[in-house]
C-alpha cells in the first residue's frame, strides 16, 4: 500500500491554515502551535482532523489567541482600576483561562516526569506504559491532569533519555566543578548482555555536611588495556577538569595501577600536583588473601560446596529424589568465586544438608536411586568420602565469619578510611591470635609493630594441637575422633593445615593492604551508631576560627576507602538491562536511579523549571538524534559502497596485471618456438605455439597459489605458462 504524501492546498484551507506548516518530510505535517509534528502517511486528511480536535492541540491555540500579552495577566498594588464592564470581563477570563491552560501544562508534565522516575527506579520496562493513559482516566476520571497526561512507552523512553538523564548528569557535574577537591572511583566488568567491558565511574565528594559518591556515567570497550581505560577516563575528566582531582580510588589489577600512572602523568602536566595513593581497595585485598589461603591448603572446598548447589540446580528430577529420600526440602546456595568472604551463609548451609546428602549418596550406591551420572555428583561423593570435610568446612566458615563484620561496616559511603588502620590492627591481631603465642601479640600495641611481628616463625607458634580451628570445627573434630574416624594424626595434620591457611592469608594481606597509611585516629567513635563527616562538619565546617584546618580535614573526610559504590552499581546494572537495549538507554536509568537514591526516593527530587524544560525538550532531542543516526547510515553505506568500488577497481587492475604477465610470456614462448623451428626445419614446434589450455587427465605443475578470483598459475609439461581455475583440478 502506497503511503500518503502532504498536499499544498491543505494550506489554504480554513480548518488548518491557522496552525498548519509543510514539513521537509512529505510523509508529516508540521503544527506549528504545538511546536511538533505528526504523521500522515497512513491517514492523509483524517490524521489533520484528529490531531486538530486534540485536547493540547485546542489548549495551545487558545493561548494563542489570548489578546493581551502575559504582562497583562499581572497589576500592580498601587494601580486603582474602576470595576470593570463586560468587555473587560470577558478579556479577564481568557486570560484567566490562559494562565489556567499554562499551570495545567506543567502540572501535566510534571506528572509524566514523576511517573518516568517511577518507572526507571522500579525497574519497569518501558513497555509496561503503554496504555498507562486510558488506565488512569479510567482509574481518575475527574481528573484534568490525567486528561492530558501522555506517557507512553516510546515518550516515557526518550524522556528519561533525552530529558531527565541529561540533566541529573548535568547538576552532578555542576556540584563537581565546585569542589575544592574530588575523588574519581571506577571500574569495569564484562556487560554479558552488550558483549563489551563496561568502565563505570563515580565521583566522591561534598554534599552539604556528609560525603557523597555519585555516578556520572559508563563507556562500552572492546579492549580493555590501560591506554584504553585511561583515554576514556580523559574524555570524562576533560568535562570537569583535573585540577581538583585529589584521589583515584581503584581494585589492584596490574592495568588499573598503569591507568594511575597514565593519569598521575596527566594532572601533574596540567596542575603541577600529584594523586594521593593510599593504595587499591582493601575490601578486595581480604577477599584475594582469604581465597590464596584456603587454596594453599589443597581442600578445595570451593569445589565441594559449588558441585552442591550444581548437582540440584536446574533438575527438577533430581532435586525430588533428594527430598524424597532425605526429607530435606532446603535448597543449596551458589558459591561465589569472587568475593570468598561473603560465603558464610554458603557453608553454614552446606554443613546443614551434609548428613542429608550423605544419606542421599548412600541410596545412590546401594541402587535404591537413579545414578545422576554428572560430574558436580562423581565430586561430591568423593567429598563425602571424606571424613574431614565438614571440618574443613568449618574452618573456612569460622575465619570468614571473623572477617565478615569488618567487611560489612566497610562496605558503605561514609568516610571511614580515618577508622581503617585501627580496625584492621584488630582484625590482624584476632588472625594472628589463633596460632601464635600471647607474648608477641601483648607487645605489639600499634599497628605499625604488629605488621612487624615475624609470624612465620615458628618459635612463636603455639602447639599445633592448640591452633583456633573455631568452636563448631574443634566439636567435629573431637566427635570424630571419639568415634575412631579419624586418627590423631588425621587431627594434627587438619589443624597444621588450617595454621597454613592463616599464615597464608596474612602474608598476602600485609602485603597489598592499607594497613601502612595511618592518616588520623579517632579512638572514642562508633561510625555503626553515628557519621564522622556531620560531626565534623558541625562541630568545625561551621567555626570561621577553625577555617583552616577544616580544609585540611574535609580532604581526609572525601578520600575514599574501598570500591562498595561502583561494586553495587554492578549490580543495579544487572536489575537494570533488558533485551535489545541500547547502551545509551542503559547510561541514562543508572543516572536516574542514582540522583533518586541521592536524594531519598522519587518525592524528593526537585521539579525545578530547568528540569520541566530540559523534560519538555526530550521530544526534539530524540529527533534531531533520530536524524542523526539516519545520516550516519545514509553515510555508512556511502562509505560501504564507495569500499566496494575501490576494491573491485583494485582486483580488475590487478587481473590487468596478471593477464598482460601472461601475453608477455606467451609472446615469448611463441617466439623461441618460432626461432627453433626455423633453425631446424622441425615444424612441430609451430604445434606447441599455442594458447595455454590443459585437456582432461592432462598433469600441470602449479607455480602460483590460487588468487581471489578462483585462479592458479600453472606450466605443462611442454613448457607453457598460464591461468587455470583451481576448482577444475585436483592435487596428486
Amino acid at each position: 500500500m502506497a503511503s500518503l504524501r502532504f498536499k499544498n492546498v491543505w494550506l489554504h484551507d480554513e480548518k488548518y491554515k491557522g496552525w498548519l506548516k509543510k514539513d521537509q518530510d512529505p510523509g508529516r505535517a508540521k503544527c506549528t502551535q504545538c511546536r511538533k509534528t505528526f504523521d500522515i502517511s497512513n491517514m492523509g486528511e483524517a490524521a489533520l482532523s484528529s490531531h486538530a480536535k486534540g485536547a493540547k492541540h485546542q489548549s495551545a491555540v487558545a493561548c494563542s489567541t489570548a489578546p493581551y500579552p502575559i504582562a497583562d495577566f499581572f497589576t500592580r498594588v498601587t494601580d486603582m482600576t474602576p470595576a470593570p464592564s463586560c468587555s473587560a470581563s470577558l478579556s479577564s477570563a481568557v486570560k484567566q483561562g490562559s494562565i489556567l491552560n499554562a499551570v495545567s501544562r506543567n502540572e501535566t508534565l510534571t506528572a509524566e516526569v514523576l511517573w518516568a522516575l517511577k518507572v526507571i527506579n522500579s525497574h519497569y520496562s518501558y513497555k509496561s506504559c503503554e496504555d498507562t493513559s486510558q488506565l488512569f482516566q479510567t482509574m481518575f476520571p475527574d481528573s484534568k491532569i490525567v486528561a492530558s497526561f501522555a506517557c507512553g512507552e516510546r515518550k516515557c523512553s526518550y524522556l528519561c533519555t533525552f530529558g531527565l538523564a541529561p540533566y541529573f548528569k548535568k547538576l552532578t557535574l555542576a556540584d563537581v566543578s565546585k569542589q575544592s577537591v574530588y575523588v574519581m572511583l571506577f571500574d569495569e566488568s564484562l556487560n554479558h548482555y552488550l558483549q563489551s567491558k563496561q568502565l563505570d565511574m563515580h565521583v566522591r565528594l561534598w554534599n552539604g555536611s556528609e560525603v557523597k559518591t555519585k555516578y556520572i556515567g559508563s563507556e562500552f570497550m572492546g579492549h580493555s588495556s590501560a591506554q584504553d581505560i585511561a583515554e576514556k577516563m580523559n574524555n570524562l575528566l576533560s568535562e570537569i577538569g583535573f585540577k581538583n582531582l585529589l584521589q583515584i580510588s581503584m581494585d589492584g589489577p596490574n592495568v588499573n595501577w598503569k591507568v594511575f600512572e597514565i593519569l598521575q602523568k596527566q594532572v601533574q602536566k596540567d596542575s603541577g600536583k600529584s594523586l594521593i595513593n593510599i593504595g587499591s581497595c582493601g575490601l578486595h585485598v581480604l577477599h584475594n588473601a582469604f581465597r590464596d589461603g584456603c587454596k594453599s591448603t589443597g581442600w578445595e572446598v570451593d569445589r565441594g560446596l559449588s558441585c552442591l548447589y550444581w548437582l540440584f540446580h536446574d533438575c527438577p528430577a533430581r532435586h525430588k529424589d533428594f527430598m524424597t529420600a532425605t526429607g530435606c526440602k532446603t535448597p543449596m546456595l551458589k558459591f561465589c568465586k569472587h568475593r570468598w568472604i561473603e560465603n558464610v551463609n554458603v557453608s553454614e548451609r552446606g554443613l546443614l544438608l551434609w548428613p542429608h546428602v550423605k544419606q542421599y549418596i548412600e541410596m545412590v550406591e546401594r541402587g535404591e536411586l537413579p545414578n545422576p551420572k554428572v560430574k558436580s555428583f562423581e565430586e561430591v561423593k568423593m567429598h563425602c568420602a571424606d571424613p574431614l570435610f565438614p571440618v574443613k568446612v568449618g574452618i573456612f566458615n569460622s575465619i570468614a565469619r571473623e572477617i565478615d563484620p569488618f567487611l560489612t561496616m566497610y562496605q558503605s559511603d561514609q568516610p571511614m578510611l580515618p577508622f581503617l588502620s585501627g580496625d584492621m590492627y584488630k582484625l590482624i591481631k584476632g588472625i594472628m591470635g589463633r596460632f601464635l603465642k600471647e607474648k608477641p601479640l601483648e607487645e605489639a600495641t600499634s599497628t605499625l609493630k604488629l605488621i612487624n611481628v615475624p609470624f612465620q616463625d615458628t618459635s612463636l607458634h603455639k602447639d599445633s594441637s592448640r591452633v583456633d580451628v573455631g568452636f563448631a570445627a574443634e566439636a567435629t573434630l573431637n566427635q570424630l575422633k571419639s568415634s575412631k574416624k579419624i586418627s590423631d594424626r588425621q587431627r594434627l595434620e587438619i589443624k597444621m593445615d588450617c595454621k597454613k591457611l592463616l599464615i597464608t592469608l596474612l602474608e598476602k594481606l600485609l602485603k597489598k593492604a592499607p594497613v601502612h597509611h595511618t592518616l588520623v585516629k579517632f579512638r572514642e567513635f562508633d561510625p555503626k551508631t553515628a557519621r564522622v563527616d556531620s560531626l565534623l562538619y558541625e562541630t568545625m565546617g561551621t567555626k570561621p576560627s577553625l577555617s583552616r584546618v577544616w580544609i585540611v580535614v574535609k580532604i581526609l573526610l572525601v578520600l575514599s576507602h574501598g570500591q562498595a559504590s561502583v561494586e553495587r552499581g554492578f549490580s543495579i546494572n544487572k536489575e537494570l538491562i533488558v533485551e535489545n537495549q541500547r547502551e545509551r538507554s542503559l547510561v541514562a536509568q543508572r543516572l536516574i536511579v542514582d540522583h533518586v537514591r541521592s536524594v531519598g526516593g522519587i518525592t524528593k527530587v526537585e521539579i525545578s523549571k530547568e528540569l520541566r524544560l530540559s523534560a519538555a525538550g526530550a521530544r526534539q532531542k530524540y529527533h534531531g538524534y533520530l536524524d542523526e543516526e539516519k545520516r550516519k547510515k545514509e553515510q555508512q553505506a556511502v562509505d560501504l559502497k564507495r569500499k566496494a568500488f575501490t576494491d573491485e577497481l583494485e582486483d580488475l587492475k590487478k587481473k590487468r596485471t596478471r593477464i598482460e604477465v601472461d601475453i608477455c610470456a606467451l609472446e615469448k614462448s611463441a617466439d623461441e618456438y618460432a626461432e627453433k623451428a626455423e633453425s631446424s626445419g622441425n615444424l612441430t614446434f609451430f604445434q606447441q605455439i599455442q594458447q595455454f589450455s590443459p585437456s582432461q587427465g592432462e598433469e600441470l605443475m602449479k607455480i602460483e597459489e590460487e588468487d581471489d578470483q578462483g585462479w592458479c598459475r600453472g606450466r605443462l609439461d611442454g613448457g607453457q605458462t598460464g591461468l587455470y581455475p583451481a576448482n577444475y583440478v585436483e592435487e596428486i
